[in-house]
């Protein structure tokens, strides 16, 4: 039923406004580098942060929402992340472990993601898009392992490409109703 609402549907197309991931093994650095990664291990965990503009889409008018990330590289996957949408504000420039923004866990959602890279990875993040639309402009994602603090040798990564490696940054499609 989706797919058939989808083909009829008009879509829109976000690419980020920030994004960056922290660390907190560094935890006073900010990483607003071409590769954003997400890593389990004890005292060294790192989560992903992203943000969309999505004002041009009405309010209650959203059908379907899919983040899409291009991985580039993995150790020890596949493994299941956890998708928050963000409450606080926060700039690329100068998030850090130590000040990371504020999330939400309503309609939070978990992905399985396999470890074949290079390869898109895909989060429907439907619910907690039209949440953030309500309130505001823009959308905010943070993508962590579900199960941080992994031991040092079994330790769990993966790198995705951001907004600043062209042609392959992170993209929101956004599916919706006419106004």
């Amino acid at each position: 039923m989706m797919q058939s609402v989808r083909k009829r549907a008009p879509h829109a197309t976000f690419s980020p406004i920030n994004d960056a991931f922290i660390d907190e093994e560094e935890y006073w650095l900010e990483h607003d580098w071409t590769l954003m990664k997400i890593r389990s291990q004890k005292g060294a965990n790192r989560r992903i942060l992203i943000e969309f503009d999505i004002s041009s889409i009405s309010p209650n008018s959203i059908i379907s929402a899919i983040l899409f990330l291009r991985a580039y590289d993995q150790i020890n996957y596949p493994r299941l992340q956890v998708v928050n949408r963000i409450i606080g504000v926060w700039t690329e420039e100068t998030v850090t472990w130590d000040n990371q923004p504020a999330v939400t866990t309503e309609n939070q959602i978990s992905v399985s993601i396999s470890a074949e890279v290079p390869a898109w990875k895909s989060y429907d993040v439907t619910l907690m898009t039209g949440d953030a639309r309500q309130v505001g402009n823009t959308v905010g994602y943070r993508i962590m392992d579900s199960e941080e603090n992994l031991p040092s040798g079994s330790a769990a990564l993966i790198s995705f490409f951001s907004k600043e490696y062209l042609p392959r940054i992170p993209i929101l499609e956004i599916y919706y109703k006419p106004d």
